[in-house]
């Protein structure tokens, strides 16, 4: 008759779960990009490699290795880890122990179990005691189990948070780094274009003085000459004030970093495949890390579940009591206790109940956020695609149009020195040809970015 009883027991201690299955919201994902081929993404986990340029190489590892930003998410990652311990912790029996000793002086006669010391008005009477003690709340109905449910999860979204943290600081390195080549390259366009405005502005001032033109034409040079002199200071500004950017990012001081290249010439853009849709779920730390908010929050479903129910804890004592310190630990003076203790709530105005409703609500809220995580990347790496396509035609068409302007201000120079044309249509070649190549180097660079930002929105590398 005894034997039923097991089973019975068993199934105490394990337990129920009252943790809802998780059902992942349903998404109807494209087949493939509007602007991309299926194919497999062919970027490295050191993406970066593809520009070949070991500076670029150099930044990246040092940002990895010393970015503060990206250490505070490793710490984050350590609290998480802290915070598992002690959801577990539970499952375990609580184990104390406490020791005492105490005189005790009361007037009258004194106990039969006590040393007595008597004197005219009063009694002393001594014990020690040494104990160790214990307690376990059995989870019946799952709600330790529960909160480590709740912690992985937690500790899982900390994890893709630091990869979100470093996929964003490479980008993050790559574009600043490309950046300042860009300006250096601007610099070096403003510095040409202002070599050929002297040029001009000494031959404008060589014809006024001999009579051949007016003074006009050799004020309005100076004022081209002194507006491309203005320009180059704003560049070098902003050149060094993104070194300086970039010296942040890979953990130093902005005085510490110097670059060694200095011009985007000879860097390759990246032909990256975007791959499927699909595998922006597995690739992405952002997506991942909404469906490990989506798994905590119904696991804390089951846990505001179980606190609407009685909770059974276990305790026990054992140890050693006497009036006397020495002999203490004598087999005689031991003592030991069980209990148990059932304890639930009656009434509280539905707070408890509230606590799940709560619940629920936060795990649709992640649910919607999970969805619109998923769309988000996706667009992202629609815009991205579109971005890298329409960008290189766009640099073809810049590249034409500086050939073009080079060629037009060489020979409004020579007609000019002939007296085939006037000065206005030297003035406006110029200027054709500082927007021109200042406008070329900008769209390569946003070429450059885009593939940076392809990269990005895929989720990094395969790995």
């Amino acid at each position: 008759m005894r034997r039923p009883l097991l089973p019975l027991l068993a199934l105490l201690l394990a337990g129920c779960s009252l943790t809802p299955d998780l059902t992942m919201p349903e998404m109807a994902l494209p087949a493939s990009y509007g602007n991309d081929q299926p194919a497999t993404l062919t970027a490295p986990a050191a993406w970066w490699t593809l520009f070949g340029s070991p500076e670029l190489d150099r930044l990246e590892q040092a940002a990895l290795a010393a970015n503060h930003d990206l250490r505070a998410a490793i710490a984050r990652i350590e609290q998480a880890e802290a915070q598992l311990k002690i959801a577990g912790s539970p499952l375990l029996p609580t184990i104390g122990a406490a020791g005492s000793g105490a005189n005790r002086m009361t007037h009258g006669s004194s106990s039969a179990t006590s040393t007595v010391a008597r004197s005219s008005s009063a009694t002393t009477a001594r014990s020690f005691q040494g104990s160790l003690t214990a307690s376990y709340e059995v989870d019946f109905w799952g709600k330790t189990r529960a909160s480590i449910q709740s912690a992985e999860a937690a500790l899982r979204a900390s994890q893709f948070d630091r990869d979100t943290v470093a996929l964003t600081l490479t980008a993050d390195v790559a574009t600043t780094w490309l950046q300042a080549l860009a300006l250096g390259d601007r610099v070096q366009v403003a510095r040409r274009n202002l070599e050929i405005a002297r040029q001009t502005l000494d031959l404008a001032e060589k014809q006024a003085a001999f009579g051949k033109t007016s003074d006009l034409e050799a004020a309005q040079q100076r004022s081209t000459v002194a507006s491309i002199e203005a320009q180059l200071p704003a560049l070098e500004l902003q050149r060094q004030q993104t070194v300086d950017a970039l010296a942040i990012l890979t953990g130093l001081a902005p005085s510490q970093l110097r670059l060694e290249n200095t011009s985007l010439a000879g860097l390759p853009a990246p032909v990256v495949q975007a791959g499927l849709p699909s595998d922006l779920l597995r690739r992405r730390p952002d997506i991942a890390r909404a469906e490990a908010d989506l798994t905590a929050a119904n696991a804390n479903i089951g846990v505001a579940r179980a606190q609407l129910f009685p909770t059974l804890s276990l305790t026990g004592e054992g140890g050693y009591s006497s009036p006397y310190l020495i002999s203490l630990v004598d087999a005689h003076n031991t003592f030991w206790s069980l209990g148990a203790s059932l304890t639930a709530t009656l009434f509280d105005n539905g707070k408890l109940q509230g606590n799940v409703e709560l619940a629920e609500a936060r795990l649709r809220e992640s649910a919607e956020g999970y969805q619109s995580t998923v769309l988000t990347a996706l667009k992202e790496v629609e815009d991205s695609l579109a971005g890298v396509r329409w960008l290189a035609e766009q640099e073809d068409a810049q590249a034409r149009a500086v050939t073009a302007a080079r060629e037009a201000q060489r020979l409004s120079d020579v007609r000019y020195r002939e007296g085939a044309v006037e000065y206005l249509t030297v003035l406006e070649a110029q200027r054709t040809l500082l927007n021109t190549e200042d406008n070329a180097v900008q769209v390569r660079l946003s070429r450059l970015n885009a593939s940076v930002g392809l990269v990005k929105a895929l989720g990094g590398g395969m790995e």
